[in-house]
């Protein structure tokens, strides 16, 4: 019989904030390197791939990352008729430029959080529709110009990527990763689907995963709301 301890949901929770905190991290270095290459304060496609290229390979070849880059507000690359400068990695790891048709970023969450709070945000799970059609989470960090956030630098993780790291540790504590919202992220109860929405409450046995809009739910829950995208 499994018995879910807090421990064991509390594992969840610090693993959950460990993946993330840890990509952010990569991304705020990414930043600097971008704040150290800004030429008169401009923003162009090579400044941005000269300081970010590296750090997309280092994360798109060493974990659960599938695409990286700059996304701006229009016009925030001064040398380019595109907002973004994105790369991602193939199942072999193989390291592209991502060719991203243009698009009003500001309309996204996870651009619009990070230039409103100037802080970096987790967004998700929502099916990407600009770079590839599966269910993802964002990490963004601002990158700030003049006191005004141009953009993010951000990364994606599938769904997929996070089960493939995560779910064992769910499954020992028979629990589900939720958003702030209640949307379900992962889960260990195969009849819960990513894009459901449960309730979201720490005192019932919720546990936010340090600062993130993330919350580890134990034991069986009730959905409020089934995703009609669901495959079941």
């Amino acid at each position: 019989m499994l018995t879910r301890t807090p421990d064991t949901v509390q594992e969840c929770s610090t693993a959950v904030n460990r993946l993330f905190t840890e990509i952010d991290a990569s991304l705020c270095a990414g930043r600097d390197r971008l704040y150290r290459k800004l030429e008169r304060r401009d923003l162009t496609a090579a400044s941005i791939g000269s300081a970010l290229r590296p750090v997309a390979e280092k994360l798109l070849r060493s974990g659960p990352v599938s695409g990286m880059g700059f996304a701006g507000i229009s016009g925030a690359i001064v040398d380019s008729g595109f907002d973004a400068v994105w790369w991602v990695a193939d199942e072999a790891r193989t390291i592209t430029r991502d060719e991203l048709r243009p698009a009003d970023y500001t309309q996204f969450e996870w651009l619009s959080t990070p230039v409103r709070t100037m802080r970096s945000h987790v967004t998700g799970p929502y099916v990407d529709t600009v770079c590839a059609v599966d269910y993802v989470m964002t990490c963004s960090a601002p990158v700030v110009v003049d006191g005004e956030v141009v953009g993010i630098v951000g990364a994606d993780v599938t769904v997929e990527a996070l089960e493939r790291d995560l779910l064992a540790d769910f499954c020992r504590a028979g629990a589900t990763l939720v958003n702030g919202r209640g949307r379900v992220v992962l889960s260990a109860d195969p009849r819960v689907s990513t894009g459901d929405l449960m309730p979201v409450e720490e005192e019932a046995g919720g546990r936010r995963c340090g600062s993130l809009p993330l919350y580890v739910l134990a034991g069986h829950r009730s959905v409020a709301q089934a995703n009609p995208l669901s495959r079941r």
